[in-house]
């Protein structure tokens, strides 16, 4: 380290005049790269300033002289050559704060790194990009004097990732190597102050009924407004899919109207806006997405007959429990697990209330005859129970004697 250097090699009998040579090549003929080149007399140290402390390597050889005249043999000099490598007298901070790889909200960034020993100046530089020659991509280029902390402001809390990176100076303008410099960068991402509403309800994945879906998420601090987005697609950009977009101030429900219920899939996510008019970071709303179904009606769950059971007689008694919502019911028995099969009706019935859970048909033949039956609910808009939901629901009994 520094900007001096002190040579030493041992004596030579016989001789009376060394010479040092040092150079940034191993050429020794390149005169151009001579550092040193200087005779010692019957000396075997010597003391060579005007180093750079920039991390240059040199080479140097020595040779005897004898009081003739006669020198070492290039061959053995050569064979002795030693090299080294010229570094700052000062080391380089270690960075504190931001951690590596921190997410840090809001638009300032406060830096802290180490003290070193023998510092009178800190050079702190930020930038979108790793390559700290492309001054285009610089957010912060600055020297701190002796203080090892900086806030620097104005960053656009976006997502954006940054790196940086700090040199120690001394007083005579000697700086950390850039390879150590450079192996303690740092990263971090500019995030928004705020954080990404948790969504509430419905619940991931519900069976949501009727045709109003009422959406509840949880408040953020520093959020003045959110935004809440329903869409039939997982992409936000496809606006033809959108069944809602809107902005609803600093609450954190809103009721919205007009759902099909047909079993359409909905996809929604939720944005919470600070004053500046900072948002939540996409990749954390996306994170959060959640789905429903808005279905019409729910499905009856069978009661009786249970499933798979013996039933005797020629009378079968039908019960279902009852829905919600529901003002008809319509009762299927059949022969065949294939409803369009309507040659293998035994009963195809509406109830015509939303009070009549049961029903007692006649005619069974107690014969062995397997029959399977479902039952399907319906709102006062006409909507009935999925499909899906009342072929999951099916029974089957035998009618025996």
């Amino acid at each position: 380290p520094g900007t001096s250097v002190s040579f030493e090699w041992s004596s030579v009998t016989g001789a009376v005049d060394y010479k040092l040579l040092v150079s940034t090549s191993t050429n020794i003929f390149d005169t151009s790269k001579y550092k040193c080149n200087v005779n010692t007399g019957n000396v075997t140290t010597y003391i060579d300033t005007g180093y750079l402390g920039a991390g240059t390597k040199y080479y140097w050889w020595v040779w005897a002289y004898a009081a003739d005249g006669t020198s070492s043999l290039w061959s053995q000099v050569s064979a002795n050559r030693r090299e080294f490598t010229n570094v700052p007298s000062i080391g380089t901070p270690a960075l504190i704060s931001p951690a590596n790889a921190a997410e840090v909200p809001g638009a300032s960034v406060s830096f802290e790194w180490s003290s070193v020993t023998g510092a009178v100046d800190y050079k702190l530089l930020v930038s979108t990009s790793t390559n700290v020659l492309d001054a285009s991509k610089y957010k912060c280029n600055v020297n701190t004097g002796s203080l090892t902390t900086y806030l620097d402001t104005g960053y656009p809390a976006n997502g954006t990732k940054y790196y940086w990176w700090v040199w120690a100076y001394d007083a005579g303008g000697g700086s950390s190597l850039w390879s150590q410099v450079s192996a303690n960068r740092r990263e971090f991402t500019s995030t928004p102050s705020l954080g990404a509403p948790a969504l509430i309800s419905p619940a991931n994945g519900a069976l949501i009924i009727g045709t109003s879906v009422s959406f509840e998420w949880s408040s953020v601090t520093g959020a003045v407004d959110y935004k809440l987005l329903v869409s039939t697609s997982t992409n936000i950009l496809d606006t033809s899919k959108y069944k809602c977009n809107v902005n609803t101030g600093n609450v954190t429900t809103y009721l919205d109207t007009g759902y099909h219920t047909n079993g359409t899939v909905y996809y929604w996510w939720v944005w919470a806006y600070d004053a500046g008019g900072g948002s939540s970071l996409w990749s954390q709303v996306s994170a959060n997405r959640r789905t429903f179904t808005n279905v019409p009606i729910a499905a009856p769950v069978l009661v009786s007959p249970a499933n798979g059971a013996s039933v005797s007689g020629s009378s079968v008694t039908f019960d279902w429990d009852p829905v919600d919502g529901a003002v008809d019911y319509k009762l299927l028995v059949s022969t065949s697990t294939n409803i369009l099969d309507t040659a293998s009706y035994k009963l195809n019935l509406n109830t015509g209330s939303g009070d009549i859970t049961s029903y007692i048909d006649t005619g069974y033949p107690a014969d062995g005859t397997v029959y399977y039956w479902w039952v399907w609910a319906y709102d006062a808009y006409g909507n009935a129970s999925l499909w899906s939901q009342v072929s999951a629901n099916m029974r089957s009994f035998t009618s025996v004697a």
